[in-house]
């Protein structure tokens, strides 16, 4: 067995404040030898405290004996490496999993529709929006240089028929890039999407080729992942390149939630995700 440490001396070091209290009380005692018991009662306790800390440390550097884990209360880590050029199929989190179904595109879904004659729509304000949901849905987290774009993409819209019912209802954020006069095919962007105890109607649906199932704090989710073509096109038809676009689809705490992110790395995806489970 490799030796962890040289010596005791090298590796236990007593608090500093105990010391400190120790050589006073010395200094006391040698100046009032009738108290000489009074203080090595606290002091042998607090020793026998700080080498049982120290020894249990050493246990669990030796690998010998596995402690259990305390239940994790703070955000959710990425414990596989990531790089932003390299795309991993299956990230492991502290709370959870995720496993990123590849996609080769989307179809329409004719769900999403407006009837003038038999629908209105109702724009809730910021309010209105947490009233009804029962909670904000915007992330904790996204990327520092992205913005949110009110009215981008649908803002805290819900629609209803003119008898009261609910025909769909779709929330919706979106946060990117400044827009600038040049054209930018690589533009990056979130988008969050939620409707209340369902998911969100969508007018594409992005068919999955597997069907693995991802959790978080042991909500399941569905994680997709594609490579998007951007122009310009060459005369063969062969793109400019790529850019990843992830999706993700759940259900938690009684509100559905889908989060789509474009020309993001990976790490920055799992973040925005992770931060709505807080």
């Amino acid at each position: 067995m490799k030796p962890i440490y040289t010596s005791m001396y090298d590796q236990i070091q007593p608090p500093e404040i105990l010391v400190l209290r120790t050589r006073l009380r010395m200094q006391q005692h040698a100046e009032q030898p009738q108290n000489k018991n009074k203080w090595r009662l606290p002091l042998v306790a607090a020793l026998a405290v700080s080498m049982m800390m120290v020894c249990l440390a050493l246990i669990n550097l030796d690998g010998s004996t596995s402690l259990a884990p305390l239940p994790t209360t703070g955000p959710i880590a990425i414990l596989t490496p990531l790089s932003d050029d390299t795309h991993v199929p299956d990230v492991q989190l502290s709370q959870g999993e995720l496993h990123f179904v590849p996609t080769d595109g989307y179809i329409a879904d004719a769900s999403l529709y407006f009837d003038a004659k038999t629908m209105e729509e109702h724009v809730y304000d910021q309010a209105q929006m947490v009233n009804y949901l029962g909670r904000d849905f915007r992330p904790a987290y996204v990327p520092e240089d992205l913005y949110a774009q009110d009215g981008a993409g649908g803002w805290k819209v819900v629609t209803w028929k003119k008898d009261g019912t609910t025909v769909h209802e779709n929330f919706s954020v979106t946060y990117q890039q400044n827009f600038s006069d040049t054209y930018q095919p690589l533009r990056r962007q979130v988008r969050v999407e939620a409707a209340k105890d369902k998911l969100p109607t969508q007018c594409a649906v992005y068919q999955a080729d597997d069907a693995r199932t991802s959790t978080i704090q042991g909500v399941p989710v569905e994680v997709t992942y594609t490579e998007m073509e951007y122009g310009p096109y060459t005369k063969d038809r062969q793109p400019a390149g790529t850019y990843p676009i992830y999706r993700a689809a759940f259900i938690y705490e009684g509100i559905g939630y889908i989060v789509h992110g474009e020309n993001i790395t990976q790490k920055e995806f799992i973040d925005v995700l992770c931060s709505l489970f807080v």
